[in-house]
């Protein structure tokens, strides 16, 4: 069973790492969002395990939070994959009982308005529009394959601050979902906040460049609201 795993962070610093520990070992790596850091893990076995998180920042300080403990039922009887879904829902094939965290059947895809299915490119994006994957509707491959693959989806406008990998320019999302450049720190820290380039800012492989448009650079706070733009979008078929 995969369950999302989320822990809230916060320190004078900026928290830079998390790791998610299962059972006292590493299960690897958290995404951090907005004080918030998460990770999907996928137990194998049903049982009782203990779960934290260990998170450090930018000054090299290590601390592990409190330890939940999470009980997995054995596996019982699931319905079937639907054979069709609404625009508008979040959809995944059925995975088999050896598919592994790689397997395409693990990718969900956002159904939109125009008929095709939209990939996230990471859980970064996705937590920017969700909070879970409760609502996450299991389809069957034909269905999966009967629907053209559209655009990735990209950033919820407002959350977040993103820069590409080779390039040292941070933008903010757009209302319409292009990328704005930031000219200097000072309006970044007026906007995000003063750790902004600890905990704010998200780095995206160069090889989505070609899924964002650029929009006119940002040189005065004036310049963008984040509350006005995080609230400009209802659905990610506002920025698809």
């Amino acid at each position: 069973i995969a369950v999302v795993f989320s822990a809230l962070y916060s320190d004078t610093v900026g928290v830079t790492s998390c790791t998610l520990y299962v059972s006292g070992s590493s299960a690897g790596s958290m995404t951090l969002s907005g004080g918030t850091a998460h990770k999907t893990y996928t137990f194998s076995a049903s049982g009782t395990f203990p779960v934290y998180a260990r998170c450090s920042d930018a000054a090299g300080n290590s601390t592990s939070g409190s330890s939940a403990m999470v009980t997995v039922a054995a596996a019982t009887s699931t319905a079937p994959p639907s054979s069709t879904a609404s625009e508008g829902t979040l959809l995944k094939m059925q995975c088999g009982s050896s598919a592994d965290v790689n397997d395409p059947c693990r990718a969900v895809y956002y159904y939109g308005d125009d008929g095709k299915r939209h990939a996230f490119p990471n859980e970064a994006v996705f937590f920017t529009w969700y909070n879970d994957f409760d609502d996450v509707i299991v389809v069957t491959n034909d269905f999966m394959a009967s629907l053209t693959l559209g655009h990735n989806v990209t950033y919820h406008p407002g959350t977040r601050l993103v820069k590409f990998i080779t390039v040292n320019t941070v933008y903010a999302v757009g209302e319409n979902g292009e990328l704005r450049g930031i000219t200097t720190e000072s309006i970044a820290a007026s906007l995000y906040g003063t750790h902004w380039n600890t905990t704010m800012v998200d780095d995206i492989s160069d090889a989505f460049y070609g899924n964002y448009s650029f929009g006119t650079i940002i040189d005065a706070v004036s310049d963008y609201n984040v509350s006005d733009v995080t609230a400009s979008v209802s659905s990610i078929d506002d920025v698809l």
